[in-house]
């Protein structure tokens, strides 16, 4: 391997992982996640604990690069500028999807923004797939689509289980959502 590949490799590695971590920042500073997630949502018993995710998306960014990588390798932005804007349309809205979720507590908007992420990985994958074959697509972004897939799931069911109508609260209550997605509950506030 060439050392211009081994720099480019590393760069398209640490895009996902990099713009992972800082959309991980910038989504719950401030927040209670043990308060929201682990405590206060009624969650389906299949739901994956807290401390899985972070590995699963260090592998998962790690797969995307790879992928990308492959794909800039075979004529770079020249010649795979539509499947690379893909890529970068799906890496921004992966980034987004925790600050619906995790910083303003919205399953909805998360749910909504996640039926675009699919969308997104899809055609990416696709794509990627005319440029690197089946094969590497499949096993690059093949978990990523699967936990995208599983991800999807588990919104909506946080939605049914969430929503005021399931928990008998009114839809008037302080504390309840005025459309039935939102927790049914308050945001956590600062620390006393």
């Amino acid at each position: 391997m060439h050392p211009s590949d081994v720099y480019e490799l590393a760069v398209a590695v640490l895009l996902p992982l990099l713009g992972g971590m800082v959309a991980a920042s910038l989504s719950s500073p401030n927040s209670d996640l043990k308060g929201w997630f682990e405590q206060k949502l009624r969650k389906p018993s299949w739901t994956p604990p807290v401390w899985l995710f972070a590995p699963t998306w260090t592998l998962l960014y790690v797969s995307m690069g790879i992928a990308s990588w492959l794909v800039y390798h075979q004529g770079g932005l020249r010649q795979q500028g539509k499947a690379l804007g893909l890529y970068a349309v799906t890496l921004a809205l992966t980034f987004a999807w925790p600050t619906f979720f995790f910083r303003l507590y919205r399953l909805d908007w998360a749910f909504a923004e996640v039926l675009l992420l699919v969308v997104a990985e899809v055609a990416t994958f696709l794509v990627f797939s005319k440029v690197i074959g089946l094969l590497l697509v499949l096993m690059l972004l093949g978990p990523l689509l699967a936990w995208t897939a599983f991800t999807t799931v588990l919104i909506y069911a946080l939605m049914y289980r969430n929503s005021p109508k399931r928990s008998g609260l009114s839809s008037s209550s302080s504390t309840g959502s005025e459309d039935g997605l939102r927790p049914s509950f308050a945001k956590p506030g600062p620390a006393a």
